[in-house]
């Protein structure tokens, strides 16, 4: 099952109605950008896996975002075969977590 949201804030109160296993979102949102989603993502809803994208090759948020619990970044145009493969491994983490081998 899948949802879009157009900002943070939006994917916060989905999470809120229904809690996702994988989020993939930009980092440059307007309302709630993607780091602050991420920290609201990862303190209430630990278990959820979150896969950044970003426009812009900064090295610094990228290591900020996965010391703050991003399962992955990823840089924009994003290889649709490189982001399938970071979705499976997400999941299969979320799986293991959840006794789901």
């Amino acid at each position: 099952e899948c949802q879009a949201a157009a900002n943070g804030q939006e994917a916060v109160n989905a999470m809120e109605q229904f809690a996702f296993d994988v989020i993939i979102m930009d980092v440059k949102m307007p309302v709630m950008d993607g780091m602050s989603a991420l920290q609201k993502i990862h303190q209430h809803w630990p278990e959820t896996q979150v896969i950044l994208l970003s426009g812009h090759a900064d090295m610094q948020l990228a290591v900020q975002a996965m010391s703050e619990g991003a399962f992955g970044y990823l840089m924009k145009p994003v290889d649709i075969d490189e982001l399938l493969f970071k979705i499976e491994d997400a999941v299969t983490l979320v799986r293991l977590e959840a006794g789901q081998g």
